[in-house]
C-alpha cells in the first residue's frame, strides 16, 4: 500500500525533475566538464533525496505537533468530564438522601399498620370526604407517584385546608416539592406549614426541610442558622438528631 509520505514524495520529484527539465529547455544544454550525462543525472536524484528527506522530516514534525495538540484536547475533555461526573455524583447523592428520607419518614408513619391519617385520633365526627381524599393523596406520594400526589394535595387543599388534616396535606405538599428538586416550590408550602400551623406537630420537619433546601441550593449560612434553630428548639426530636447529622456533614464539608 502506497503511503501518503510515499505520495507526497513522488510528486514532489516529479515536480522538481520537471521544473529542472522545463528550465533546462529554453537554453542549450550545458554540461559541466568531466562529467557524463549518468553522474550528472544521479548527482540531480541525490539532491532530490535530500530535498525529500528534508520534507519528510518537516512533515514528521508537524504530525508530532498535532499528535500534541490532539492529545492536550483530550486531557481537557478528559477533564471536563470529570467535572461533569462529579456534579453527577453530588446530584444523585443528594436525590438519593431525599428518598431515602422522605421512605424513612413514610415508613415511620405506617408502623403497626396505621396509616398517619388515623393517627390523629378519633375524636368528634370526621368529614368522610376528607378523610378519603387526603388518604388517596398520600397514597399517590407513597407510591412514589409525585406529579400526581402534588395534583392531589393541592385540591385537597383548596377544599379542606382549615380541615384535622391541614397541616400534613401542606407538608406533605411540601415534600413532593422537595424530593422532586422544586425546592422554591417545596420551601413556599413549609413556609405556610409555619405560619399557618404554629402548633402543628409538623413544625419542626417543616422547619428542617427549609434548613435542607438552603443546603442544597447552597446558602450556607442560612443553612447553618435554620438548622442550629431546629436542633435547640426541637431537641429530642428526629428533626433535632438530623439537624445536628446535617451540620456535622457541612463541617466535614468545610461549608
Amino acid at each position: 500500500m502506497i503511503t501518503t509520505m510515499t505520495k507526497v514524495r513522488v510528486l514532489m520529484s516529479a515536480g522538481l525533475i520537471t521544473a529542472v527539465l522545463g528550465g533546462c529547455a529554453g537554453m542549450p544544454m550545458q554540461w559541466e566538464e568531466g562529467k557524463e550525462p549518468d553522474d550528472r543525472l544521479a548527482a540531480i536524484e541525490q539532491r532530490l533525496e535530500r530535498i525529500e528527506q528534508q520534507l519528510e522530516v518537516q512533515g514528521e514534525l508537524q504530525l508530532i505537533r498535532t499528535v500534541d495538540e490532539l492529545q492536550e484536547e483530550v486531557r481537557r475533555l478528559r477533564g471536563t468530564a470529570e467535572e461533569h461526573e462529579h456534579g453527577l455524583d453530588s446530584l444523585r447523592s443528594g436525590q438519593r438522601d431525599m428518598y431515602v428520607d422522605l421512605d424513612r419518614r413514610l415508613r415511620e408513619i405506617e408502623v403497626g399498620g396505621v396509616s398517619e391519617g388515623a393517627r390523629q385520633g378519633n375524636a368528634g365526627e370526621r368529614d368522610g370526604d376528607e378523610e378519603q381524599a387526603y388518604q388517596q393523596a398520600f397514597e399517590l406520594l407513597r407510591e412514589g407517584r409525585y406529579e400526581r400526589a402534588i395534583s392531589a394535595f393541592d385540591k385537597f387543599l383548596d377544599s379542606y385546608a382549615d380541615g384535622r388534616y391541614g397541616p400534613n396535606a401542606r407538608y406533605w405538599l411540601g415534600e413532593a416539592h422537595y424530593v422532586s428538586r422544586e425546592f422554591d416550590r417545596a420551601r413556599t408550602e413549609f413556609e405556610r406549614v409555619l405560619s399557618d400551623y404554629p402548633d402543628s406537630n409538623k413544625v419542626a420537619d417543616a422547619r428542617l426541610k427549609i434548613g435542607f433546601i438552603h443546603y442544597e441550593q447552597q446558602n450556607w449560612k442560612r443553612a447553618r442558622e435554620t438548622l442550629d434553630q431546629v436542633r435547640q428548639a426541637h431537641a429530642g426530636t428526629s428533626a433535632a438528631e438530623l439537624a445536628a447529622e446535617r451540620l456535622q456533614r457541612m463541617d466535614r464539608e468545610g461549608r
